[in-house]
């Protein structure tokens, strides 16, 4: 779902699978593809987290080289306080302890050279939290955008919206991105003239007909002379 202005900027868009989407946006200095990824629980199976991650590698290894690249959503990942050896993934403090999600989602991120937006930005635990059990005692922060180390500076902010109703059990999750989106302007094509029709006896006769016609015209028209000029 889109605004209606940011759609003109929308060059194209694919359903990867059931799990992944990616769309591209046109914009003033550099293009912009988001790829929105949905995995499996912390608990799913190993042979089937780790089928969704080669399949996201494969999407995000077709982006172009000089996109800004934004990865979202739901990754069921814990990032936990511990960044050590994942500094420029994990730049700050994420809520709760690290799970195994999280570890393949920051291995990822790794290879790829994204930093988690989430860890940048020193918010209340209140409006960190992305998810929270149906009995409101359990809270986690699941749910994550990240963006390219090169584009990093671009993100203004990343926070939870707990008013939203979306009709779910994770909380909405707003990202700021300061971009100058574009509408690409749209080409014009050249309809490429069939000449081979010209061997049709009757079309050849029309076309005569009309230039003939084009011509009688200019000679009825009055034109002054150049020469007075």
């Amino acid at each position: 779902m889109l605004f209606t202005h940011t759609a003109k900027c929308l060059e194209e868009w694919k359903a990867v699978s059931d799990r992944n989407v990616i769309a591209r946006f046109f914009s003033s200095y550099v293009a912009t593809t988001v790829v929105v990824c949905c995995t499996t629980t912390n608990g799913a199976v190993k042979d089937v987290k780790e089928a969704f991650y080669d399949q996201s590698q494969a999407t995000v290894r077709d982006v172009k080289r000089h996109d800004l690249l934004i990865v979202g959503w739901d990754f069921n990942a814990k990032v936990g306080s511990d960044n050590s050896r994942r500094e420029k993934v994990i730049v700050r403090i994420g809520l709760g302890l690290m799970n195994k999600n999280c570890m393949l989602f920051a291995d990822f991120c790794v290879e790829h050279e994204l930093v988690i937006g989430g860890t940048q930005f020193q918010h209340k635990p209140v409006h960190t939290y992305t998810w929270q059990s149906l009995d409101g005692r359990t809270r986690s922060q699941v749910d994550h955008t990240a963006v390219s180390w090169k584009w990093a500076a671009s993100l203004q902010d990343v926070r939870m919206k707990r008013g939203a109703d979306v009709g779910s059990d994770h909380k909405l999750v707003v990202m700021k991105v300061k971009l100058s989106l574009k509408a690409k302007p749209k080409i014009e094509v050249r309809k490429k003239l069939d000449v081979g029709m010209l061997k049709r006896s009757e079309i050849a006769k029309e076309l005569k007909l009309k230039l003939y016609n084009s011509y009688e015209v200019l000679e009825d028209t009055e034109v002054e002379d150049v020469n007075s000029y």
